[in-house]
């Protein structure tokens, strides 16, 4: 689709994060009676010194803000601030960036989202992270939404689960306005409540594009991916999964590389529930993309992986705004895997977001 209007309404959380890597850290491991694990370990009681102390924005409300703000769309960010240096610091970024951020939220005595991430020498990371005034994000007016009267809606992971009004608003909302797009990304509680539940089904009626990783369509759906596997040379899978197939929903069984999984079951079930879109990813694997009349699997990119933190972020939102410019299907997988190649080649989930012209350049 194409719109005049270039409005976006992105709810979710607001995060810094401080990106460090201490000189002499190891990775050690330990086993017992339920298996191995890996710890990031660096001496202790002394002092080390740091190959870097970086700081940036995060969190998916952020991320995705910024990325469609850079995509050429006008990017409003619903979301939840402490009232201290964080989190005047995190607006402040968003500002610089040109993303409105009337509708953050300044929780007194509260504070910011903030993350410390500790990259490993194997290039791992381990993340300790506050989420307090994330979490109290939890009430939102749906007449807030219709003053901004935007094009699309963008709903991230909600740190405050369930225990909010942001679901019942946004749907009423959306059901009033039934041409406004809504792009979703759920988080782990909406997943864990599956497609049953009455919330669920009638924000996923509405819904245009969601975005999952594999393990959380999974989740959603109660079902298992089939992996893909080769015998003789061919390509075959768990017959019983097969024959659960809709016989006239087009398959990518035979255009999947033999590590991708297929997904397709998963994206019929989620497509039942009047889903228009759904996108699977799973990392280096590729990506799987499906409507009721048409399915795709698209590899991953090569290239430089420096952190993947941000990847899923960008790779949604770089997508969103391809489809709402009017490109196929294809190209926007096309050009979020591009999006996502730069984030991942940088650390921080935001400076390697590209522009609307560096992006869309080889159109």
């Amino acid at each position: 689709m194409i719109s005049n209007n270039k409005k976006i309404v992105i709810l979710g959380s607001l995060t810094q994060d401080l990106f460090v890597y201490a000189n002499g850290n190891s990775v050690m491991s330990q086993s017992d009676e339920n298996g191995e694990q890996e710890f990031y370990a660096i001496p202790h009681g002394g002092k080390l010194t740091a190959k870097y102390l970086e700081r940036h924005a995060g969190g998916g409300g952020a991320n995705v803000g910024v990325s469609l703000q850079r995509l050429g769309f006008e990017s409003h960010v619903f979301g939840a601030r402490g009232d201290d240096e964080v989190g005047t610091w995190i607006e402040n970024v968003l500002q610089k960036e040109k993303v409105k951020t009337e509708n953050i939220q300044v929780l007194q005595n509260t504070e910011s989202g903030f993350s410390v991430i500790l990259n490993s020498y194997q290039g791992e990371r381990t993340v300790i992270f506050t989420s307090q005034a994330n979490k109290k994000f939890k009430k939102i007016n749906a007449h807030d939404i219709e003053k901004i009267d935007p094009v699309a809606i963008y709903l991230c992971h909600i740190s405050s689960g369930l225990d909010n009004n942001i679901t019942s608003e946004l749907l009423d909302y959306l059901e009033k306005n039934t041409e406004t797009i809504l792009s979703w990304n759920p988080g782990r509680e909406r997943l864990e409540l599956g497609l049953e539940s009455e919330e669920n089904k009638r924000l996923l009626a509405h819904c245009n594009l969601l975005f999952l990783n594999k393990e959380e369509a999974e989740l959603f759906t109660s079902m298992n991916a089939c992996n893909v596997e080769c015998s003789n040379g061919k390509k075959i899978r768990n017959k019983h999964y097969e024959n659960s197939l809709k016989s006239d929903h087009k398959s990518t069984i035979a255009n999947l590389p033999n590590y991708a999984s297929d997904v397709s079951g998963l994206a019929k079930k989620l497509l039942q529930t009047g889903v228009k879109t759904v996108v699977i990813t799973d990392g280096r694997k590729g990506v799987q993309v499906f409507t009721e009349n048409e399915s795709f699997f698209a590899a991953s990119l090569d290239g430089e992986r420096v952190d993947t933190l941000g990847a899923g972020d960008s790779f949604s939102s770089g997508f969103t705004a391809s489809i709402l410019r009017g490109n196929s299907l294809e190209d926007a997988a096309n050009y979020a895997r591009i999006n996502a190649q730069s984030v991942v080649s940088h650390r921080g989930a935001q400076p390697g977001l590209l522009t609307e012209s560096q992006l869309y350049k080889n159109k």
